[in-house]
């Protein structure tokens, strides 16, 4: 391996364990955000959302943000859940400033985690295609 090869790899493991504990911090914090958030955004229950971001008062705006940003770096659930929740709750303007945020906050995290794990076999995925 060389000096550059082993470099990328402890750049790959440090970004991982952050990305873990961020989401194990979550965990800790709230023991049923995921389980709440998966069971919220797949079944559309809007009222229920609202309500479930109501309950933490003050800190509504930044529960709202991790789980938009967490939905954005799972990639496969949807997030309009949130993002019209955000709008009920802060008003078009500031739910819409919310969600833009926190959207982009998730896409910047899911690119360099994207990038950074996955680029050699994204690589390899493209040198095989014939397009």
């Amino acid at each position: 391996m060389t000096t550059k090869q082993i470099h990328e790899t402890h750049i790959k493991i440090a970004f991982f364990a952050m990305l873990l504990i961020m989401l194990a911090a979550i965990y800790v914090a709230i023991p049923d955000f995921y389980s709440t958030v998966w069971q919220l955004s797949t079944s559309g229950n809007m009222q229920g959302t609202i309500d479930y971001l109501r309950s933490f008062g003050v800190w509504a705006v930044l529960v709202s943000m991790i789980i938009d940003i967490v939905i954005n770096i799972v990639g496969f659930l949807p997030s309009i859940f949130i993002s019209t929740a955000n709008g009920v709750l802060f008003g078009v303007a500031g739910g819409t400033v919310v969600s833009w945020v926190a959207e982009t906050i998730g896409v910047i995290i899911s690119f360099f985690f994207m990038r950074t794990l996955f680029r050699n076999k994204a690589k390899k995925v493209i040198e095989k295609s014939k397009m």
